[in-house]
C-alpha cells in the first residue's frame, strides 16, 4: 500500500510540473537536454527571493513578491547552431503558445528580450526573459506576477524598445 501511495504522489508531482511549464520552454528544454554544456535549473519562487535579498536586491525582491516558480536554462551557441535552432525562431515558437514580445533592451552587447503569456484562468502570468550574449543563450521562464513598478524597468528606460 505504501509503494502505491509514493507511486500516486510522486506521478502527481512530476505532472504538475510538466504541466506547469510552457510548451515553448519545454521544447527548447527537450531539444537541448543532454547537450555538453547545457544548464537546466527550477527554483520554487521563496528561494529566488532569499537569493535577491542575500545580495542586496530588495527592490527586485519586492517586484517578484508574487512568483511562484522560475526555470532557467543556459545554451551555448554552439549548441544553438549545431541543433539549427536561433533565437528568432524559438521567438517565433513562443508567439505561437501565445507569448506576446513586451519590451526589448540592448545592455552591453547583450540582446535582452522580456515575452509575457497572460493567463486568463489563473491570476498568474508566465514570462519570458531571453538573453542572448557572446557565447550562451539564457532563458528564463518565471510563473506568477511581476509588478512593473518595482522591477527593473526605471534603469533601463531610455534603452528600451517597445513593440
Amino acid at each position: 500500500m505504501k509503494f502505491l501511495a509514493t507511486t500516486v504522489t510522486l506521478l502527481v508531482l512530476l505532472t504538475t510540473a510538466l504541466v506547469a511549464q510552457s510548451n515553448s520552454y519545454q521544447a527548447l528544454r527537450e531539444k537541448f537536454r543532454g547537450e555538453k554544456d547545457v544548464v537546466a535549473v527550477s527554483a520554487p519562487g521563496n528561494i529566488a527571493r532569499t537569493i535577491l535579498w542575500f545580495a542586496g536586491e530588495g527592490q527586485f525582491k519586492e517586484a517578484i513578491d508574487e512568483v511562484k516558480n522560475i526555470r532557467l536554462i543556459v545554451i551555448p551557441k554552439k549548441a544553438f547552431r549545431a541543433n539549427n535552432v536561433s533565437l528568432k525562431g524559438f521567438k517565433n515558437v513562443a508567439k505561437k503558445d501565445s507569448f506576446e514580445e513586451v519590451v526589448r533592451v540592448k545592455d552591453h552587447g547583450d540582446d535582452v528580450t522580456l515575452m509575457m503569456q497572460t493567463s486568463y484562468k489563473q491570476k498568474h502570468n508566465r514570462y519570458l526573459l531571453l538573453v542572448e550574449g557572446d557565447d550562451e543563450v539564457v532563458v528564463m521562464e518565471i510563473l506568477g506576477y511581476i509588478d512593473p513598478k518595482l522591477s527593473f524597468y526605471n534603469s533601463y528606460k531610455e534603452k528600451i524598445t517597445y513593440n
